[in-house]
């Protein structure tokens, strides 16, 4: 579409004729100068596909995880000579230089060896994925249970007074009633501070058992209604 704007002089004589083009032309141009890079990954021992695997272009700042069946795919990619990686916990990262044609699709397999001696701390957060340590944003507190010398009774008298920012508050006496878990003060300015809770990569219950009570028409509260399932957990087991 092109748009003609007429300028005149003080005199009324005309100047010059201004034409202004839509920015979709160019919008248009920068996406036909791009193109797509897919794959699949797999174990290099035994030919098992990866889920997972963080497949990216680290000079763009573009890229994709695998899929449960390995598959990968990063659309938009500028046309030329890039350098993909493809990175996994427990895995040797590997690179391949790929050239990219304007509307072509590239086919880019990784198969990565496993390194054993090359794990870390591995954390689960609230986003997608698993972080090394070193690579997580947020400050991380760490209990090495073998510096845990005292007897414990449960999981939460364990995190107690242990980990910076964290705050157990006890609501009763009675056995097995748990306390009430609080990061960094009781409020906060959108969001509640009571944390999500994952184990082993799972994320399980953190807020209080239902109350052990008929549903309407009683105000009673038994003696486990804030059992915390935390305190399910032996901690032997940990």
């Amino acid at each position: 579409m092109l748009k003609f704007i007429r300028n005149e002089n003080r005199s009324g004589g005309s100047l010059f004729l201004w034409f202004t083009m839509t920015i979709v032309f160019v919008t248009t141009q920068t996406l036909s100068a791009q193109g797509v890079i897919t794959g699949r990954v797999t174990d290099s021992d035994t030919g098992d596909p990866l889920a997972g695997v963080n497949v990216f272009i680290g000079a763009l700042g573009i890229g994709a995880s695998s899929t449960a069946d390995g598959n990968y795919t990063i659309d938009r990619v500028p046309e030329g000579r890039h350098e993909v990686t493809a990175g996994y916990i427990g895995y040797e990262t590997y690179s391949q230089m790929v050239d990219v044609s304007s509307g072509a699709t590239v086919n880019v397999d990784f198969a990565l060896e496993s390194s054993p001696l090359m794990l870390d701390e591995v954390f689960v957060t609230g986003t997608a994925g698993q972080a090394r340590r070193r690579e997580v944003g947020n400050s991380v507190g760490t209990i090495n249970i073998s510096e845990v010398n005292e007897p414990v009774a449960n999981l939460e008298d364990m995190l107690s007074a242990r980990i910076p920012g964290l705050n157990i508050q006890g609501t009763s006496g009675a056995s097995g009633a748990g306390g009430v878990i609080r990061l960094r003060g009781n409020s906060s300015v959108a969001m509640s501070n009571a944390p999500l809770v994952y184990i082993d990569g799972v994320r399980v219950r953190s807020d209080s058992y239902p109350k052990n009570v008929p549903p309407t028409g009683y105000s009673g509260r038994g003696h486990n209604t804030l059992s915390s399932p935390l305190n399910d957990i032996n901690p032997n087991d940990v």
